[in-house]
């Protein structure tokens, strides 16, 4: 299992590299500024990316990343009764225009899926629902994507673990992936849903696209010979 871009802190919790403060500039060139990533900003395989909400002071090291797509994974807490249909489908944080304004000027495709939070045990997300979320990812065509929730915790983690299934991690590991991002808020009922998920229905998919051979990036790699380390700016992007 390999946990890419982030660092143990002196607490033993694991925080991005963004969340305390900036991926440092380039030592070439000190007039550079800062770029900063989401907290819990991850990267999953080479081309595929996990996140909390992103910023607009996110934007420039986001920009970076030149992503194809972006795939917020929101949460619906009220009924569309109460708010508009255009409202409705916003919660957490709202998309702002310039969320939209940086989606449009980099040619962004952007995906809004509704995943529901699992706090109660008589709600449970279809697996239909991350069956659509998984044909996104799997899909080559579409990296570098952004997959992100409010926190980058519990959707997010849930989306990464199935991802995961697909590749045909050990379920321990998979389970130590979602607990390192989710700490110290992990949810049973998102294991319980992790455990129970069905690939069958994406698994050929997953085969066709060869995802269990699917890694880090060589920077991502070296990184985890040197967790105490910040990426830089020159190498990074």
């Amino acid at each position: 299992m390999a946990l890419p871009l982030i660092q143990n802190t002196s607490s033993n919790s694991l925080k991005s590299l963004a969340e305390d403060g900036h991926v440092k500039g380039s030592p070439k060139d000190k007039t550079d500024k800062q770029l900063e990533l989401p907290i819990n900003f991850g990267e999953v395989v080479k081309g595929v990316y996990r996140s909390s909400f992103p910023h607009p002071r996110n934007f420039p090291a986001l920009k970076k990343l030149r992503l194809k797509t972006i795939m917020y994974i929101f949460l619906q807490s009220v009924t569309r009764t109460q708010l508009t249909e255009q409202d409705s489908t916003l919660v957490d944080e709202p998309y702002t225009y310039a969320h939209e304004e940086f989606i449009r000027e980099n040619n962004i495709t952007h995906h809004r899926i509704l995943v529901q939070a699992h706090k109660d045990p008589k709600t449970r997300n279809p697996d239909t629902v991350f069956n659509s979320i998984l044909q996104i990812i799997l899909n080559p065509a579409n990296h570098p994507i952004l997959v992100h929730c409010n926190k980058g915790k519990h959707r997010t983690g849930c989306t990464v673990a199935c991802f995961r299934k697909t590749q045909k991690w050990p379920m321990s590991d998979i389970i130590a992936e979602y607990r390192k991002y989710s700490f110290p808020k992990s949810r049973d009922l998102d294991e319980r849903f992790i455990f129970e998920f069905d690939i069958s229905n994406i698994a050929r998919l997953a085969e066709e696209v060869n995802a269990s051979a699917w890694g880090l990036s060589d920077l991502a790699k070296s990184q985890l010979r040197a967790p105490s380390s910040v990426f830089d700016a020159a190498g990074m992007f």
